[in-house]
């Protein structure tokens, strides 16, 4: 969620959330669960621009 958006307009946009806004300093590569759930995924999701609607089900 952060790609495109500058720091300071974010944290603007987190109002004084304290927990979101150290998530959001902590870089990509420390943050355990993010890392954890890298190249995971859950029944029934897609990611984004990845969705095909000629796909399973259709003829």
């Amino acid at each position: 969620w952060e790609e495109g958006w500058r720091n300071e307009d974010l944290k603007k946009l987190l109002k004084g959330d304290e927990a979101l806004i150290e998530l959001l300093d902590t870089p990509f590569s420390q943050r355990k669960i993010e890392q954890a759930l890298m190249k995971k995924s859950i029944p029934g999701t897609h990611k984004e621009g990845a969705f095909n609607p000629e796909g399973a089900g259709s003829k």
